[in-house]
C-alpha cells in the first residue's frame, strides 16, 4: 500500500514538473529576448527560438558556439574579460554580427551558475536586440548636439543683431541730431530773413540748396567742435558753403562786403586756417 502510494506521488511530482517545464519553455519561446545558456567552456548549450529573429541563425545552428563569435572584433576582449571573472553582468552593450552580416547591437545580462559540487558549470542570460533603440538614441543625440549648435549660432547672430541694431540707434540720433541742428543753425535764419525782408529768389535758391544737403555735417560739426562760431558766422559759413561770393552775400544779408571780409576772416581763424594756403569754401564744404 505504502509503495502505491509513493509511486502515485512520484507520478503526480513528475506532472507538476513537466507542466511547470511546459510553461517556462512556453515563456521562453513567447518573450522578446533571445534565452541561452552556455557550458563552463562559455559553448551555447540553449538558444531559444527567438535567435532566428534577432541574429538570423537557427537556434541550433548556434549550439557548441562561444557567444563572442557573432561580435564585432574590437569587443571580444570587453566579453572575454567579463567571463573570466565568472561573475554576473547586467545591461552589456554589444555589437553582434546577423547572418546576412549586418549590425546588431544586444544588451546582454548574464549570471554564473553551478553543479552540485559548487563548480562554476556556465552562465544562463538573456539578449535583448536594441538596435532600433539605440539608433534612435544616436539621432536624438545628434539632434541635440545640432540644436546646441543652432542655439550657440542664434545667441551669436543675436549678439551680433544686437549690435548693429545699437550702431543703427547710434547712426539714428546722429544724424537726427544733425537734421536738428541743421535746421537751427542753417534754415531757420533763412526763414527769417525772407521773412523780414520779403521774397528774395537769392534767398530761396539758397534754401533750396541747404534743404538738399539736410543730412550733411556743416552745421553739426560748426557747433560740435566747440569753435564758438556765432550765429551770424555759421549763417555766412552755410553761403560760403554753398558757393555764394561775398558780393551775394552782403547782399542777402544787407551788410557791407568789408562786414563779410571780416566775418570771414574771423572764421578763418577760429577753424584753424590762418596761415594755410586753404581755401575757406572748400574746407567748409569738406565738412
Amino acid at each position: 500500500m505504502a509503495k502505491k502510494s509513493c509511486k502515485g506521488n512520484l507520478t503526480k511530482a513528475l506532472a507538476e514538473l513537466q507542466v511547470s517545464e511546459n510553461r517556462y519553455k512556453e515563456l521562453i519561446e513567447i518573450s522578446s529576448d533571445v534565452v541561452w545558456e552556455t557550458d563552463a567552456q562559455l559553448r551555447l548549450t540553449y538558444s531559444s527560438p527567438k535567435t532566428r529573429e534577432v541574429l538570423g541563425f537557427e537556434p541550433k545552428e548556434v549550439l557548441g558556439k562561444r557567444p563572442t563569435s557573432f561580435l564585432s572584433t574590437e569587443e571580444v576582449h570587453l566579453v572575454r574579460s567579463i567571463a573570466d571573472k565568472m561573475a554576473p553582468f547586467y545591461k552589456v552593450i554589444t555589437v553582434n554580427h546577423h547572418k546576412n552580416g549586418r549590425k546588431v547591437i544586444l544588451e546582454s545580462s548574464g549570471q554564473p551558475y553551478y553543479d552540485k559540487k559548487g563548480k562554476f558549470a556556465g552562465y544562463r542570460g538573456v539578449h535583448r536586440d536594441v538596435t532600433k533603440r539605440t539608433q534612435a538614441e544616436d539621432i536624438l543625440r545628434a539632434t541635440e548636439a545640432k540644436l546646441r549648435e543652432q542655439n550657440i549660432s542664434l545667441e551669436m547672430k543675436n549678439i551680433a543683431l544686437a549690435e548693429v541694431m545699437k550702431q543703427f540707434e547710434a547712426e539714428k540720433n546722429r544724424l537726427t541730431e544733425h537734421i536738428a541742428v541743421n535746421v537751427r543753425e542753417l534754415i531757420m535764419p533763412i526763414f527769417q530773413k525772407i521773412k523780414m525782408h520779403g521774397y528774395s529768389s537769392k534767398y530761396l535758391d539758397l534754401l533750396q540748396k541747404t534743404i538738399e544737403k539736410m543730412t550733411s555735417s556743416l552745421g553739426y560739426r560748426i557747433t560740435k567742435q566747440d569753435l564758438k562760431l556765432s550765429p551770424k558766422e555759421i549763417e555766412i559759413c552755410n553761403m560760403i558753403q554753398s558757393g555764394l561770393s561775398n558780393k551775394e552775400i552782403a547782399s542777402l544779408l544787407k551788410i557791407s562786403r568789408q562786414t563779410v571780409e571780416k566775418h570771414r576772416k574771423n572764421i578763418r581763424k577760429k577753424v584753424g586756417l590762418v596761415h594755410k594756403n586753404e581755401n575757406l569754401t572748400s574746407y567748409l564744404q569738406q565738412l
